[in-house]
């Protein structure tokens, strides 16, 4: 036969309920009280109040009938006045409604109280028939003449008069039984107060019982439970330092009992764990571990915990390869970057520099660089430099827009990345021998959509994407930096055209001025002649004048010289505003004056501009720098300067590649400044670039 079982939660119950019903019985039993309080209250006041109420309001009403019925009398004639209309509703009207209602609540009083009462009724009745007999006999003006009627009205009024002391008895009544009632009242008020008390003196005694009772059940309960509770505090607190003991437990058939043994398993199954956590920091991730249960917090936690440091290395690495990959490509951005500013002069320099580093920096076997060029009106891609290339007949040193891959993607204006090689497209050769290219990177030399040429790499492994990006960054660079080049180069060539022209006109200006002092010498000659020899022969006129003619055909001849030199001088002077930035600087950097192209590159206007110094438009780090002072000191020496700029001209924002040069006047003294600057933004910004 199995033990009984008694669990925590049934002892506790009983308990609960044990006390549940004491409170319900106790509350019960002080509900009903109170409520039979509330009744008796409420009753006291029905029985006694109302009349109390009454009487005061009938009281009222008799001594406002007493002063009227006196006005009534000896102040006021006219039937239709206030006064008399309100006494004809309290002796006619209220006075009757009252003494009905009182009737009402008189069966609530004592037999001494009625029968006071009657009289009192008695009284108020007979005084009320004797107003309404004063009133009829002074209905209106004419009964106030009649003398001997007033002087019998009047002798009932006044002191020891009957009809006065009629009244005031009656009022006399009524206070005296309103008092008795309200005495009465007050009476009951406190027997009831008593037994209000009496009760709350019987709930606090019931009260303490209980709390007693309570008590006594709670050491019992207490003393039962507080042994294996103890039992489990010992181990709990092992447990929360870490210590794992095996301890005997006292088991009871009840929820504590369950505890005891969860917490046996509990301590076995924690050294598993811990054993199993050491194997991990040992990082021995291959052991295997079987959880307490499916629901094993510490365990699954463990077991998640493991798996987690695994992916946690894993994107270490990663995260390791990224980072590697991103400072790879800022050194080869800050290497290539002094490349480009370094090598800018000779083009054919700076290809072989560019391709030969980029093959190199990129780890690969081979590299071409193609630029386009122009040749009878004729476009076509020209191999400037390469890395590795077999120099032979298979190798199209000139590609025409579209052929090949080179060509097409000079057209295409985007990258090609192919891995399938045909055999004979390409091959890299060593000294042992020749290979296909396992994959090879197309990249137009592109700026915005004007593309100057392609990059071709080769190489027997793959491009990863990172440096297929690095290569596109650094072509753009590449575009950028040609761009200038090229404008350099054409602004050079429109100087010299101009100088040429300048030189021209400064030589047939001087010819016509000698001319002129010629003309002048012969005029002058020949007056001084005709002065002297007035008889000359028409011979000598004849000749003069044709020497004349002569003359004056040689300057209009020269005189249309000068206007077709000026027209083409104007015009290419046109030409260099229409496709370049041109501005005028004092020797400090104020601007003089500037052309239409460079207000356009402003979005200012000429006014903003002229005479404010350019250190105002250019961005801190620029204008406060030791390389921008040491720049205006070389052209202050008349050294010839080139920069790239990062201005901001109001909202706008832009980098600009600019050449300063010095100019001198007649005394050979350094004036002035013009300033040529071709908009590079959408190029990849890179730090400032100065070069002499």
């Amino acid at each position: 036969m199995s033990k009984l079982r008694f669990s925590v939660g049934t002892k506790l119950m009983t308990i609960f309920v044990f006390f549940s019903i004491i409170i319900i019985v106790s509350g019960l039993y002080l509900f009903n009280t109170m409520q039979q309080f509330k009744v008796n209250i409420d009753e006291n006041k029905q029985k006694y109040l109302p009349s109390i109420a009454l009487l005061n309001e009938i009281n009222s009403q008799v001594k406002t009938a007493n002063e009227l019925i006196l006005i009534w009398v000896y102040v006021e004639t006219d039937r239709n006045t206030h006064s008399k209309n309100l006494l004809d509703n309290i002796v006619g009207y209220k006075l009757p409604e009252l003494l009905n209602k009182t009737d009402e609540y008189e069966k609530n009083w004592t037999k001494e109280q009625k029968k006071h009462y009657q009289k009192i009724k008695h009284d108020l009745n007979e005084l009320m028939n004797k107003q309404l007999e004063v009133m009829q006999k002074l209905e209106n003006e004419v009964d106030y003449q009649n003398e001997q009627n007033i002087v019998a009205i009047k002798s009932k009024f006044g002191t020891n008069r009957p009809l006065s002391e009629l009244g005031f008895g009656v009022c006399e009544n009524i206070n005296v039984l309103r008092e008795n009632i309200k005495q009465e009242h007050n009476s009951k008020q406190n027997e009831l107060l008593e037994i209000y008390k009496d009760t709350q003196t019987s709930l606090y005694f019931r009260a303490f019982l209980l709390v007693l009772i309570a008590i006594f059940i709670g050491i019992l309960t207490i003393r039962k439970i507080i042994k294996p509770i103890k039992q489990i505090k010992q181990v709990l607190i092992s447990l929360s330092k870490g210590i794992l003991i095996d301890t005997k437990l006292s088991l009871q058939n009840d929820e504590i009992g369950d505890i005891l043994q969860a917490i046996s398993k509990l301590t076995k199954g924690l050294k598993e764990t811990a054993n199993f956590s050491q194997e991990i920091g040992k990082g021995n991730f291959t052991l295997e571990f079987i959880p307490l249960s499916e629901k094993d917090i510490l365990g699954n936690s463990l077991i998640t915990t493991k798996n987690n440091l695994l992916k946690a290395e894993q994107e270490r690495r990663k995260n390791e390869e990224k980072e590697q990959q991103r400072n790879w490509r800022a050194t080869g951005v800050a290497k290539f970057s002094d490349y480009l500013r370094n090598n800018s002069n000779n083009l054919d320099k700076f290809a072989y520099i560019l391709i030969s580093e980029l093959v190199r920096y990129l780890e690969i076997q081979q590299g071409g660089f193609f630029l386009l060029e122009t040749e009878d009106s004729d476009n076509f891609l020209d191999l400037k430099a390469s890395y590795a290339y077999e120099l032979h007949e298979t190798v199209n040193k000139k590609v025409k827009p579209g052929e090949t891959l080179v060509g097409q993607c000079f057209l295409e204006k985007e990258s090609i990345y192919v891995t399938e090689v045909p055999p004979n497209y390409l091959q890299i050769s060593s000294g042992l021998g020749s290979e296909i290219p396992a994959s090879i990177l197309l990249v137009p030399i592109k700026l915005e959509e004007t593309v100057f040429g392609v990059i071709e790499l080769a190489s027997f492994g793959t491009f990863q994407n990172y440096k297929i990006d690095f290569v596109e960054k650094i072509c753009e660079s590449i575009a950028s930096t040609i761009s200038v080049i090229k404008n350099n180069e054409h602004t050079e060539k429109l100087l010299e055209e101009s100088q040429i022209l300048a030189n021209q006109l400064s030589a047939q200006e001087e010819e016509m001025r000698q001319t002129l002092e010629e003309m002048q010498a012969t005029q002058e000659e020949m007056s001084m002649q005709q002065m002297e020899e007035k008889e000359k022969d028409d011979k000598e006129k004849n000749n003069y004048l044709s020497e004349l003619k002569r003359l004056k055909r040689k300057v209009e001849d020269n005189d249309e010289i000068i206007n077709n030199q000026n027209i083409k001088f104007q015009n290419i002077q046109q030409s260099i505003n229409n496709s370049i930035g041109m501005a005028y600087l004092t020797l400090d950097g104020d601007f003089l004056d500037l052309n239409d192209k460079y207000l356009t590159q402003t979005e200012l206007t000429k006014e903003q501009v002229v005479g404010q110094n350019m250190r105002n438009f250019l961005s801190k780090e620029i204008s406060e720098s030791e390389a921008y002072s040491i720049f205006w000191e070389n052209l202050k020496q008349g050294n010839i300067q080139s920069a790239k700029h990062h201005y901001f001209f109001g909202n706008k924002e832009i980098w600009l590649y600019e050449t300063f040069t010095p100019v001198k006047n007649e005394k050979q003294e350094w004036i002035q400044i013009i300033l040529v600057s071709y908009n590079v933004s959408k190029a990849e910004p890179e730090n400032i670039i100065v070069t002499q």
